[in-house]
């Protein structure tokens, strides 16, 4: 991106910016160091089970995922599915709001992906 459009974008920002900014309500949301993996590997295996999703994030605790889970459904970026089975089935699955975040998902993995060939 040249200077140019990098400039017209920031003004974009800046014209368009409402009382709250945007970016620090986003990360209100999203902020803790768990919450992107998990929306990440619902996108890429949607209707995990809590085990399969603990074991796809690694090194996620029980109650950090636990948790990180109960605030992405209260925010209403995943669904919870309890498949009312013995033993207990549940499954996790991202809403549309979830699902909105893929072009956000595919920049964060382009520049991730970028940045590693530097390294």
């Amino acid at each position: 991106m040249n200077d140019a459009e990098f400039e017209a974008r920031i003004r974009h920002f800046e014209d368009t910016m409402p009382p709250e900014c945007p970016i620090l309500y986003s990360m209100g949301i999203i902020s803790s160091k768990w919450k992107i993996p998990i929306i990440w590997y619902l996108m890429l295996h949607d209707g995990q089970h809590y085990n399969e999703l603990k074991r796809s994030a690694g090194g996620i605790t029980n109650t950090m995922l636990t948790k990180s889970l109960r605030e992405l459904e209260a925010d209403g970026l995943v669904r919870r599915i309890d498949h009312g089975t013995v033993p207990p089935s549940v499954t996790y699955h991202l809403t549309e709001h979830g699902r909105a975040l893929i072009d956000t998902m595919s920049e964060l993995f382009e520049w991730g992906k970028a940045m590693q060939t530097r390294a």
